[in-house]
């Protein structure tokens, strides 16, 4: 286990062919995003890749309450200094660490009763009721009370 925000052990660096990292940056505050990012390609053998996966905190067609969540996430983002549209600008962090090749897939997705499968509408719901958890703790360990 290791701290995102940390520096990678050196025995680390330059070892992996692939690095995956999922809906973490926001975490590794008061770290910069720019720098977490600069770390994690650190850690790429030549020739590695890197994938990183991040919501854009929006969801135009995914109704009332699934708003209200993202308006609190984007909130505590914002507050905590990671802000809410960093997944726009990841592509030129990675450039500046010397990516080479970056490709981006953007795939809008309806959460809760807004996405026509019953069965994404109800698998959305628990993970979004399930990061709630996640988020109210990262609010209290980075917001005084």
């Amino acid at each position: 286990m290791h701290n995102i925000a940390h520096e990678w052990p050196v025995d680390m660096k330059s070892t992996f062919d692939l690095v995956h990292q999922r809906l973490t940056l926001p975490g590794a505050v008061p770290t910069s995003l720019s720098q977490v990012i600069r770390q994690l390609f650190g850690l790429l053998k030549p020739g590695g890749w890197i994938q990183l996966v991040e919501a854009e905190q929006e969801g135009p067609d995914s109704g009332p309450v699934f708003q209200e969540f993202l308006d609190l996430v984007r909130g505590l983002f914002t507050v905590t200094g990671a802000g809410w549209h960093y997944a726009r600008v990841m592509r030129g962090w990675l450039e500046e660490a010397g990516a080479v090749d970056v490709e981006e897939c953007v795939v809008d997705m309806a959460f809760g009763a807004k996405n026509s499968s019953k069965e994404l509408a109800e698998m959305s719901a628990r993970c979004t009721a399930k990061a709630m958890n996640g988020l109210v703790g990262h609010a209290k360990s980075k917001l005084p009370l």
